[in-house]
Formats: C-alpha cells, sequence, structure tokens
C-alpha cells in the first residue's frame, strides 16, 4: 500500500468533482512547460542519466515561477532523483522545504503524500521513530483536509493508510528495542487488527492484508507463515512495490529463493519513478548483502 507514484500531477487527474460530475481532465502539459520538463527529468531518472535529470528539473524549477502546483511537482522530481542518487536525507529537506506552502492548503491532498513519502525516507535511513512520527502527520493532514478522494469516503482512506503504515512500522520498531518492547509489539498487532477489519468490510484488500500477514510472520520468525501468506498475494495483478518487497521478504526469509527472485526482477521492471522504487529496490540490495537497515533487517 505505497504511496502514489507520482505527487501533484496524477493526484489531480484522480480528483472528481462531487455531485458525480465526472473526474476532470487535465490538460496536456505545454511542450516546453514545467511539466512537460519534469515528464523528460522522470524519464532519464529511469535510464540512470541523473546529469541530464538534473539540467531538466533545473529548467523547470525557472519555468515554474512562482505557481504553487508547479513548485509543488519541481520538489518532488527533485527529491525523487535525490533518492535514486541514494542521498534518502537529501530528498527528505528538499520535500520538508516546500511544507509551509503546502500545509497552508487543506483543499488538496499534497501534505498527506509529503508526509507519506517522508515515512518511506525517515524509514530507510533506519529512522523508525521518525517514520511512525510522520504517519502521524500523515493522519493528522488527512483529518485536516476537505480535499477529495475518488476511491472512497476521505477519512476511511486515511484511516486505512494511517493503519497500514503503523502496523509495520511499529512491529519493525520493536525489533529495534530492549526495553518497551512488548509494549510496542502490542501496538503493532493492534494497528494490524485495526488494519484488517477496516480493510475487510471496505472490501478489495485481501492482497494488502496477506502482505502484513507475511511481513509479521517473518518477524515472529515462522517460515511457514510467512511463505502461506506470500503465496496468497496475488502477485499478477499487483505493482505496488511495498506489497512487493514485503512478499519477496518473506519468500527470502521462507527459503524459496527462486520465487523472491522472481519478485525482485517484478519489482525491477515497474515502469514508474518513484521514491517508493527507489527505496525499495534499495531494501533488496541490502538485504542480499544482509545490510541494515531495511524491514527485514531494522538494525
Amino acid at each position: 500500500m505505497a504511496a502514489p507514484a507520482a505527487w501533484a500531477v496524477p493526484i489531480a487527474i484522480a480528483l472528481s468533482a462531487c455531485g458525480g460530475a465526472p473526474a476532470a481532465v487535465a490538460p496536456a502539459p505545454q511542450l516546453d512547460g514545467p511539466a512537460a520538463q519534469l515528464e523528460r527529468a522522470k524519464k532519464q531518472i529511469a535510464a540512470r542519466a541523473f546529469g541530464d535529470a538534473q539540467r531538466l528539473i533545473d529548467q523547470a524549477r525557472i519555468k515554474a515561477g512562482t505557481d504553487w502546483a508547479s513548485l509543488n511537482q519541481v520538489s518532488y522530481v527533485q527529491a525523487t532523483l535525490f533518492s535514486y542518487r541514494g542521498d534518502f536525507a537529501r530528498a527528505a529537506d528538499t520535500l520538508l522545504a516546500r511544507f509551509e506552502p503546502i500545509a497552508a492548503r487543506t483543499d488538496d491532498p499534497e501534505e498527506f503524500y509529503l508526509h507519506n513519502h517522508l515515512i518511506m525516507l525517515r524509514a530507510v535511513q533506519g529512522d523508525w521513530a521518525g517514520a511512525i512520527v510522520e504517519c502521524d502527520a500523515m493522519t493528522r493532514a488527512g483529518e485536516r483536509g476537505t480535499f477529495i478522494v475518488p476511491e472512497r469516503d476521505r477519512m476511511t482512506q486515511v484511516r486505512l493508510k494511517d493503519y497500514w503504515h503503523r502496523a509495520y512500522l511499529l512491529r519493525a520498531w520493536a525489533a529495534t528495542l530492549t526495553s518497551g518492547r512488548t509494549v510496542a509489539l502490542a501496538y503493532a498487532e493492534r494497528a494490524r487488527a485495526d488494519y484488517r477489519d477496516l480493510a475487510t468490510r471496505v472490501g478489495g484488500f485481501t492482497d494488502s492484508i496477506a502482505v502484513l500477514d507475511a511481513f509479521f510472520a517473518v518477524h515472529a520468525g515462522d517460515r511457514a507463515a510467512a511463505l502461506a501468506a506470500a503465496r496468497r498475494v496475488d502477485l499478477a495483478g499487483d505493482d505496488d512495490v511495498e506489497d512487493l518487497y514485503f512478499v519477496y521478504m518473506a519468500f527470502a526469509f521462507g527459503g524459496d529463493q527462486p520465487a523472491a527472485d522472481d519478485v525482485a526482477r517484478r519489482m525491477a521492471s515497474v515502469g514508474y519513478v518513484s521514491h517508493a522504487n527507489a527505496v525499495y529496490l534499495t531494501y533488496v540490495e541490502r538485504d542480499r548483502k544482509g545490510a541494515a537497515p531495511t524491514p527485514l533487517h531494522p538494525h
């Protein structure tokens, strides 16, 4: 249940008007406008032509001027470039530099998704407590917000995201603790149960429930349960790299390395450019080396 692949433009396309009106269609970007420059920059990031990507981002920043939405897009793509370069601290700082102007707008989901990205960027640096703080901030932004979520009621979406992230973050954080571990585990299990209950009522989240089950089974040291949960996930229909990484982790821990390798290849083939791709492919690389921090090796 990772964050959306991009930040501002897809959100604007996805949000629909009230009263059953059709979803607004975003205008095509000007061929020389900031949005078009940023799309070209993302292609260069995907090709790992980072110098060319930076030049396009710099051009887009100039063209953006003082436009709020365009500056948000520039910030996102700049931070994404830092993530692909492995500089996750600088990626987080880049997003936070836009926090005040973004937080001033409750009618737009930008702040909600900003904190969603920061959850990943804190976790990949081993700052599990910081990631939990960002989860809280994401939830508060969703509660304050007046923006429309096209899939369902806004607060239902906010709670689904909150419970999901809180469950695995608390479970990973608990693995790093000596004092207070029992309490942290209880909090993690409560968040997991809350997610399962709400996701079951809403419907359509069987894969996400299985993914969390796989994650918790790995940390419980139960190889059979980890494999069983991983095999419940419909991998053919899931291109969420966060889901895929947790499944990869369960297969690898459970001893089915060929299946884990297949999932890793699937992750690498996902076409969109995002923080999630950079973070979770970094986790795969670290896990293969037995390095930390990752959700498998939190410390």
